[in-house]
């Protein structure tokens, strides 16, 4: 069972990283602006977006 602030926290941190993906979207005017991101952060991990 999840206490029921922890749930609310959750649900906030979802509602704000969707509202940061839009901004993300809004001033991205290529994909390849996002595909470069995700790249340069599995980089800096050595990590794929599987692990």
């Amino acid at each position: 069972m999840i206490p029921s602030i922890e749930l609310a926290r959750m649900v906030h941190a979802i509602r704000v990283y969707q509202e940061k993906l839009t901004q993300i979207a809004k001033q991205t005017k290529s994909p390849v602006w996002v595909e470069d991101q995700i790249e340069t952060i599995k980089a800096f991990t050595n990590r794929t977006l599987v692990d």
